[in-house]
């Protein structure tokens, strides 16, 4: 599900889904840019914080939660 909402004056957008989820280990290295064993070169996830940067502003953040067996929700704002 994709959701893109007005707080205030900034714009969130929120991509969710009820998913496999993520372990905390996978969880934590996603939230600090590390690569991951056995995944791909992770340069989806590294050009959609850099573009969401340049398209919304340096202030603009990325946050990931996770929950194994019930899905992973990322919000930009």
């Amino acid at each position: 599900m994709v959701n893109a909402y007005c707080a205030g004056d900034r714009l969130l957008v929120e991509v969710s889904d009820n998913g496999r989820g993520m372990d905390v280990l996978t969880l934590s290295r996603l939230q600090n840019n590390e690569k991951i064993p056995g995944h791909t070169t992770g340069l989806g996830l590294a050009n959609v914080r850099e573009r969401s940067r340049l398209f919304l502003g340096e202030s603009c953040k990325m946050k990931i939660q996770s929950t194994p067996e019930k899905g992973t929700k990322i919000t930009l704002d």
